[in-house]
């Protein structure tokens, strides 16, 4: 990005500013400090209020309670920042003593209180740890169940992994654990900041849920808790569900209800009691159903993993509709698991061996329901019902220990796929979500985006993703429109990307052709030219081992100049010719190639990186074709711990005759710092950008992560048929690095040439 100083740049800092505080502002809501609250800790300016809400301060503004261990999972970046105090001001949406009426609840309900009694008890870690290494270890999931029903009921959104402790029980067949969760702290939560609630729309971020009459999305109120609440409540029927949820119902009468608010201490707002018990009452009503919707949600694809031990899994047909699934002990001949699925609720079932030699007894037929065997380091023994597994079965095999023959099931040989990761599940997401800010094609616009993000196992990062926006330039008074998708291994490893875009207005600058072209006035609009563009684009591209991508692909475009009678492209004869003036189309194939193996991907200071990029275009009205090649390379070189140089170059030369427009070019933040962008036109380029770093880390309250200052030396020219001129153009100059709190790079940098300088400001993320 290239700006000179002026009022332009100073707003675009101020969105960027606003946009990424709003990220972290909501972040920080998200993973709060252990804090301890106290009554001035939460007088806050009128301001700071309107931004993040009036919460719960009245209250906390009169009484005095601890509220500890929230949540000590703050990322280090953020210690000691203004991102933490925004962190441990969620206490504020928290209510002072909740606990007192938290106890009483739980007595009633028969649920486990940390408070009560002393346990001998293990974290979730070593729990997970033992339930995959032997069948002799087992969870008692109902009761668990008694206590996600109790924790939607009360409004506790946040109780992940880390929230529980599992108390020790021996009995006849091995050892059981009981869930004892560790505190309570987001029951009754208010959040009412208004800035807050809608960056948090906005970023689709779904970190707080304030304790209301209804809960707008089970799943996504449960989303802390989804991966083990997937483990320990795969067993479980819908009856089972509903019954618990009918017994929670009929502990937690009206009467235990207001005495467990009257719980609150004697001088506490009685408003605020008269409401917590009254939206009580009315969530009570709603458990069942609470209960039979996350019941769907998690029952659509169930995880069953087994453990160490050689087990033996039955899959057995029931009626036409449902399959049972049994699980024993192969040594002990012991049952450890038994469930039936209906294949009106259950769509997949994913069965994982972990290390030991299991035996499967596959069924002739799945009744509509997909079951997919994961195997692991151990082999496994594949037994059939009959000689023939119906063609309409589904049931996929991923076994990379041995060759399969079966008819009618499928084999994967792609070992990542065959380890268990117990946090496997992403949610899929879509929303729409008004949009304000600046960028090169745009300058300040204003708009909407849809998108939507579909998660199937086992693709990785997603399925399937679309990106709809529509936006309208304020200063170039005109609509644009951009369709993006990605289907993640659509063919092998090769993900399908998809581009369309449609702009009424894109500028880009134009100052003749040739390496000679001059600078006549620092009026940089006269340089501008103006077109319409429509833009398709499809290509297949795969990565390799995270270090080397390969694309190929396909491109249709129109481009129409658009009327500039005082600019100075005018003046050129080019203006003047009939095909631009209506729609000129032209269809082309790109291949690239990339290489990357650097140190760091946010501000990398060792390593090398490389890309190759080529291109055939034709122009369907006049049949002209023009071939591309171009190349760049960055060669990172370390001095010390905190000095760096960095060497960058490339270049790129074509064939063909090419309009005006497609020459390639030199100039601005990315080839040619101290010139304008798109400064010199011409058949070939080459450039080359020199940087001498110095980084060191910051730790304040409003700034953690990287800082950097740089020294650099440009160089570049280009080479026009027919031209003689060798001017070599050079630029210079000085900038520096910010890398807030290690989530994007802002670098800034103003340079000098012969004819110019220029402010050169770039935002990018990750390397």
């Amino acid at each position: 990005m290239q700006l000179k100083i002026n009022g332009s740049l100073f707003l675009k800092i101020v969105f960027s500013f606003l946009s990424f505080t709003s990220t972290y502002f909501s972040f920080a809501q998200q993973r709060p400090t252990k804090s301890i609250a106290e009554p001035s800790s939460f007088q806050k300016p009128f301001l700071y209020k309107v931004i993040f809400g009036k919460n719960n301060r009245s209250i906390w503004s009169t009484q005095l309670d601890t509220i500890s261990n929230i949540n000590t999972s703050l990322a280090p970046i953020y210690k000691g920042s203004f991102i933490e105090n925004i962190a441990n001001d969620e206490a504020s949406t928290t209510l002072p003593f909740h606990y007192n009426i938290i106890a009483p609840l739980l007595a009633a309900a028969n649920i486990k209180n940390v408070n009560s009694k002393n346990y001998n008890c293990i974290n979730t870690a070593t729990l997970l740890q033992n339930l995959l290494t032997s069948n002799q270890y087992s969870v008692d999931d109902e009761l668990y169940l008694k206590n996600r029903l109790f924790d939607m009921w009360v409004g506790v959104y946040d109780h992940n992994e880390t929230q529980w402790q599992w108390g020790i029980e021996q009995t006849n067949t091995g050892t059981k654990y009981f869930p004892i969760a560790v505190n309570y702290n987001t029951a009754f939560t208010t959040s009412n900041g208004k800035l807050t609630n809608l960056f948090n729309s906005v970023a689709q971020l779904n970190t707080i849920h304030s304790f209301k009459n209804k809960i707008k999305d089970i799943a996504i109120f449960n989303e802390a808790s989804i991966h083990i609440d997937q483990l320990l409540l795969n067993q479980l029927s819908l009856t089972q569900w509903q019954q618990l949820a009918a017994q929670l119902q009929n502990s937690l009468t009206d009467s235990v209800i207001n005495n467990a608010v009257n719980n609150l201490p004697a001088n506490f707002n009685a408003a605020t009691k008269n409401n917590i018990a009254f939206t009580l009452k009315n969530r009570r009503t709603q458990l069942q159903k609470w209960a039979t919707e996350y019941y769907y949600f998690l029952a659509k694809e169930v995880v069953i993993p087994t453990t160490a031990a050689n087990e033996i899994l039955q899959i057995t047909p029931v009626n036409n509709n449902a399959l049972s699934i049994t699980i024993s002990n192969a040594v002990l001949n012991k049952l450890v698991y038994k469930r039936v699925f209906k294949n009106n609720e259950t769509k997949q079932i994913r069965l994982y061996s972990i290390n030991g030699e299991d035996v499967y007894q596959l069924p002739n037929q799945t009744n509509g329901l997909k079951i997919i065997i994961i195997s692991g380091a151990a082999k496994n023994i594949y037994v059939k019902d009959t000689n023939q597994i119906t063609p309409n079965s589904k049931v996929i095999i991923y076994d990379y220990q041995q060759t399969l023959t079966f008819q009618n099931i499928k084999q994967s040989s792609d070992s990542n796929i065959n380890r268990y990761h117990y946090d496997d599940f992403k949610f899929s997401k879509k929303g729409v979500s008004p949009i304000f800010y600046y960028d090169n094609a745009d300058r300040f616009y204003l708009g909407i985006i849809y998108k939507l993000t579909q998660q199937r196992w086992p693709k990785k990062p997603f399925a399937y993703q679309h990106y709809i926006d529509f936006r309208y330039s304020i200063m170039q008074n005109a609509y644009s429109g951009t369709y993006k998708s990605t289907y993640k291994a659509i063919t092998g490893k090769w993900d399908l990307n998809n581009y369309i875009n449609y702009d009424a207005v894109r500028w880009t600058n134009f100052y003749g052709l040739g390496n000679a072209s001059t600078l006549n006035t620092k009026n940089r609009d006269f340089y501008r030219m103006r077109s319409k563009e429509f833009i398709v684009k499809m290509n297949l591209e795969k990565t390799i081992a995270n270090q080397q991508k390969w694309s190929i692909g396909g491109s249709y475009k129109t481009y129409r100049l658009l009327n500039d009678s005082s600019r100075y492209i005018a003046k050129q004869n080019i203006y003047n010719t009939p095909s631009l003036k209506s729609h000129e189309s032209f269809v082309g194939a790109d291949a690239t190639y990339i290489y990357q193996k650097i140190n760091d991907s946010l501000i990398p200071t060792k390593g090398f990186a490389l890309k190759i990029k080529s291109n055939i275009t034709t122009n369907t009205t006049s049949a002209a074709t023009v071939f591309k090649i171009g190349t760049e390379a960055n060669y990172f070189l370390p001095l010390s711990k905190k000095w760096s140089i960095v060497l960058r170059a490339g270049g790129s030369t074509l064939a063909g005759k090419p309009q005006f427009f497609q020459y390639d070019y030199v100039g601005g933040t990315e080839t040619l710092r101290g010139y304008q962008r798109e400064r010199f036109y011409g058949n070939s380029t080459i450039f080359n950008q020199n940087e001498i770093r110095y980084f060191t880390n910051v730790q304040s309250y409003l700034y953690n992560g990287p800082i950097g200052f740089f020294g650099l030396y440009d160089v570049g020219k280009v080479w026009l048929k027919g031209e003689t001129n060798r001017i070599w153009h050079t630029g210079y100059g000085l900038g520096f690095t910010l890398a807030p709190f290690k989530k994007l790079i802002v670098s800034t940098s103003y340079a000098f040439s012969k004819e110019d300088s220029n402010l050169h400001i770039e935002f990018s993320k990750a390397f």
